[in-house]
This record gives C-alpha cells, structure tokens and sequence, in this order.
C-alpha cells in the first residue's frame, strides 16, 4: 500500500510499532517511505497488549507518537492499520485529518471462530461492541474483501465502507509440466494445522498415486515442521518467484481464517492455479474456474491426484488464472477508486475549512 501511495504521488510517513517477536528491515523500509519513525515500547507497554479491550492493544506512547508527528507533518490523511490502531485518532482534529481504518480482518469473535475449529488463538480478538468503537472513529473503512464489507455495513450502515483488496505486484511464470505444489505460509494455528492435516492425510495417497510429486513449503511455518520423503522446506524468502518457478500448484489448507489469504493471492499473482479450502479463497470467488476446492484430506488428495493425471485442465486453470489476474489485480481495479476518492474527501474537507 505504501509503494502504490508512493506511485501516485502521495508523500507517506509511516509510524510504526516496533513486535521484537518479528523481525523488521527497518533499513528498506526507510527507504520505501518519505519519514520512518519506531516506536520500541517497554516491556510493561508489552505486557499490557492482551485481552479483548480495544485500546490496551495500542499503548499511549505509541499514540502520542502519531500525535506528534500530526503536529509536524500536517497530514492530510491518517490511515490506522488494524482496529486496535485507533486509539492513535482519539485526539485528532474531528474534521481533518481524513481518519481511514484499514481493518483487514473481522476481529470480533475471532478466537472462538478458531478455537472452535480446534485450533489454540494467540492473538487479537475483541468483541462486536469493541470493534463497531473503532470502526466509528474513522472517517473511511477500508475492507480488503466485499464479504467483509457488507459485514462491517450491516452493523452500521452508516458507516463509510469500501473495498482495497490485497493485490501483489503481477509476476506470470512460464509453466511447467511439473507434479509440484508450494504452500506459503507464517507460523500461526491456523497454518499449522492445516499442514499437518494435509502431510497426515492427503500426502501420503498423492505420493502414492504420484510417487514424481513434490511439495515446498516456504515461510516462518517451516520452523515447526520437518522434511518429508519429496518435501522441501525452504524457510522465510524474499522473493517468492523463486519459490513458484517450477511450481505447477499453489496449496493453501487452512480451515477457518478471515480476511483474505494472502498466500491464495500470492499463488494467483504468479500464475499458479491453486487448490484450497473454502476459508483459503474468500474474497476470491470470482477466480472460480482456475482454484480447486479441498476441504479435508481425502477431498486434498483426489483432486491434486486427478489434477496430476490431467496436464491440460492444469493449464486450462493456469490460463483462467491469469485473464482473471491481469484484471483483478491491476492497480486500476484494485486502487485507482479508492484513491480518488480520497483525494475527493480530502478536497472537501479542505474547502470546508475555508
């Protein structure tokens, strides 16, 4: 988002919250922005990050900091990663700054959505009445799939909701006749699981139906798992290019998420048909014809099987993939109304004010 700002001649200063559990360049990210400012808070302000209370998720310091850098930079727009980030508005101009949440995923009922599936949750959930506390304390809601929209509008239509999907940089690779799958993925519940039930019981029968079959895997989810017979673990990368090159399939096994998967988008930006489970594709509906649905590990292995069996309908999917992308993803679908529109809002306010 920042690049795409960038692209279209915005200025962008980022403040960001400094997780020692993930590690950050903050070095390229300096230069991907006009100003950088960390925010590295105590181990008490850590502490205090917990629970399902909205604001104890954004510490004060972390808010004063944005207010800060309001008074010097004189934004025209502050834009809130995640609902949490919020608090970062409470002692805002009420008219300008344009305030913008980007909420990208539902997080009300987010822990027992996933522990229901049996999967231990880690991170943050909140309640309805928390997360509409946010949600009106910005201007505009930035949802990244439809499914989320209505959602967030059905709860209060009055709200102002629209649409910027997670959409990557196009990269097609040439194809490759290869029996191969790549899963791409962080090291969550939801991943975890979903891998394990695949390596347990679908790989097994597609390995014996195809013993020339290979899986990678890529990403932090490698650190909790260990190679197979034609399973390559190839840990975090910088470019997945060189993960899908000589990949035909894209595998994506999580059973219950929100948002939108970005490694089902990921295996669609770079050509790859891809086969998943239901909660894998939302927001992705429409690439239909070129994605596969699996939702346990029998369904997984008799359609990578029938896939492996049949060349030409995995290049029919590739082909599918690929119209669809180059229309889907494309900054004019994805970004260039949004952004208009913002700059629309930022007029007004401005003649407003006058």
């Amino acid at each position: 988002m920042v690049d795409l700002f960038s692209q279209y001649g915005w200025a962008v200063d980022v403040a960001h919250f400094h997780d020692p559990a993930e590690e950050a360049d903050y070095a390229q990210m300096g230069q991907l922005c006009d100003h950088l400012s960390i925010y590295r808070a105590t181990t008490a302000e850590y502490a205090q990050r917990q629970g399902e209370r909205l604001d104890d998720w954004c510490v004060p310091g972390f808010a004063d900091l944005v207010e800060r850098l309001v008074a010097v930079r004189k934004p025209d727009v502050v834009w809130s990663v995640l609902v949490y980030h919020s608090r970062v508005f409470l002692h805002l101009n009420s008219k300008f700054p344009i305030r913008v949440i980007d909420a990208d995923n539902v997080f009300a009922g987010r822990r027992s959505t996933i522990e229901a599936a049996g999967i231990a949750y880690d991170w943050f959930s909140t309640t309805a009445a928390q997360e509409l506390t946010a949600l009106r304390r910005a201007h505009l809601v930035v949802a990244i799939q439809q499914k989320e929209a209505a959602h967030y509008k059905q709860i209060d239509g009055h709200l102002d909701v629209t649409v910027v999907p997670y959409a990557p940089k196009l990269n097609f690779l040439p194809p490759v006749p290869t029996k191969s799958l790549a899963f791409v993925g962080a090291n969550n519940g939801e991943n975890r699981s979903g891998l394990a039930r695949f390596l347990q019981d679908a790989w097994p029968h597609v390995r014996a139906a195809h013993p020339d079959a290979s899986l990678k895997v890529a990403g932090s989810i490698c650190e909790v798992f260990e190679e197979q017979p034609r399973m390559t673990l190839l840990g975090v990368v910088d470019n997945l290019s060189s993960v899908f090159a000589d990949v035909a399939i894209g595998l994506n096994t999580t059973p219950v998420g929100t948002g939108l998967k970005v490694k089902s988008v990921d295996t669609l930006a770079h050509g790859r048909p891809l086969v998943s489970t239901l909660a894998g594709i939302q927001g992705l509906e429409a690439f239909a014809d070129g994605i596969r649905i699996a939702e346990d590990g029998r369904e997984f292995a008799a359609t990578l099987n029938a896939l492996f069996s049949s060349p030409q309908k995995v290049a029919e999917m590739t082909d599918a993939v690929r119209q669809h992308a180059t229309v889907l993803f494309s900054p004019s679908a994805t970004f260039e109304p949004f952004e208009s529109r913002l700059r629309e809002m930022v007029a007004d306010r401005k003649s407003a004010a006058v």
